[in-house]
């Protein structure tokens, strides 16, 4: 990129140059070239800006000799004025530099305010403990694809549930319970992409949405999810943890309220049914 900047700011003011050098007996051209040194203050490099300043006494000094030579008469005259005009160029030099130190400090704050913002939206979109999507965020994606799912792109809705998870924090501790939290986290991330999202609904409830692909294979993902989990090994029990769950399939638009519903209802049933498992719910 500064090569490029290079050969454009030096295209230009060769450009300028010229026609300085050319017609040297109108002394205003001789500062067109300083006017180009202030334009490129566009490029950001102060490097660039005392290139253009050395090019451009060069460019001054040669347009003074060319002219003096064919006025020989006139010289003092002609060095009078190309005086005058390094100083007046060594001074758009100096605005120059400060244009460029106010542009360089405004891409700063710029970057530093769009990293600021993607930081804050990436904390909005993410829950801290297990690096999962939040719950506004599973919200509006879930609803967003639902409302365009049908026979060529289903969707899946899916709610689980971390069996005995208060047991868990009242009989080891938060911090344990945050261990099982940062697990499931970990296992279910492993799985995520274009086609499956999960966040964390609240407490130990998470919601899976999957898009595309076929039920079987969504329910392949949730089963293979339920065992690896429950084979995890912790350190502060040698209880199995599980997990039970829920999910409703969708081959036509329907509401994310609904969906849920239906699928938080499957969870349930998931539950009486002796937990550490996965159930359908209603008709597919």
């Amino acid at each position: 990129m500064l090569n490029k900047n290079v050969v454009c700011a030096f295209a230009l003011t060769t450009i300028a140059g010229s026609a300085a050098i050319c017609h040297g007996y109108y002394v205003p051209l001789w500062l067109t070239p300083s006017l180009v040194m202030i334009f490129c203050t566009i490029f950001h490099s102060d490097r660039l800006q005392r290139w253009l300043l050395i090019y451009n006494y060069v460019i001054v000094l040669v347009g003074c000799a060319v002219v003096s030579l064919e006025n020989p008469y006139d010289t003092s005259y002609y060095i009078q004025n190309a005086v005058v005009v390094l100083l007046v160029t060594t001074l758009f030099n100096m605005i120059a530099s400060v244009m460029n130190k106010y542009n360089q400090e405004m891409v700063g704050l710029t970057r530093n305010f769009h990293d600021k913002q993607m930081e804050y939206k990436e904390k909005l979109e993410t829950d801290f403990l297990t690096k999962l999507f939040s719950r506004e965020y599973v919200e509006k994606e879930a609803a967003e694809a639902l409302a365009y799912c049908n026979e060529d792109n289903p969707c899946s809705i899916a709610m689980i549930d971390l069996d005995k998870f208060k047991t868990i924090n009242d009989r080891f501790g938060h911090e344990n319970g945050d261990k099982v939290l940062e697990t499931f986290g970990k296992i279910i991330s492993d799985y995520m992409n274009d086609f499956l999202i999960a966040g964390r609904f609240g407490g130990e409830e998470f919601v899976l949405v999957f898009e595309g692909g076929n039920f079987d294979s969504h329910i392949m993902v949730l089963e293979d999810i339920r065992e690896k989990f429950s084979k995890q090994i912790y350190d502060f029990t040698d209880k199995k943890i599980t997990l039970s769950g829920g999910i409703r399939y969708c081959s036509s638009p329907v509401p994310f309220e609904e969906a849920l519903k239906d699928a938080d209802e499957a969870l349930y049933r998931s539950k009486e049914d002796g937990r550490n498992r996965i159930t359908v719910a209603g008709k597919r």
